[in-house]
């Protein structure tokens, strides 16, 4: 993304989305385990949505609310083919 932008995902137990914000250091990203409060539009990059965000829209806001959440709990993905 650039030394002047952020990118991370947000996920919870169901989904995961990613999160753009423009002008802002990739070291603002939250902490994993993190809960957050996300205020922003909704925009895609080459076909996925994500959340996009500018640092200077004072209306766009990613704010942490608590640290030290519990992860979602992780589960195998199965990539064989069907023979």
């Amino acid at each position: 993304t650039g030394p002047n932008n952020t990118f991370f995902y947000l996920q919870d137990d169901t989904a995961a989305i990613g999160v753009f914000v423009s002008g802002k250091p990739g070291s603002e990203v939250p902490p994993a385990g993190a809960r957050v409060r996300l205020v922003g539009p909704l925009g895609h990059f080459n076909g996925l949505l994500q959340f996009n965000l500018s640092a200077a829209n004072s209306a766009h806001v990613v704010e942490v609310l608590s640290t030290g959440n519990p992860l979602p709990a992780t589960f195998p993905l199965d990539y064989a083919w069907p023979t």
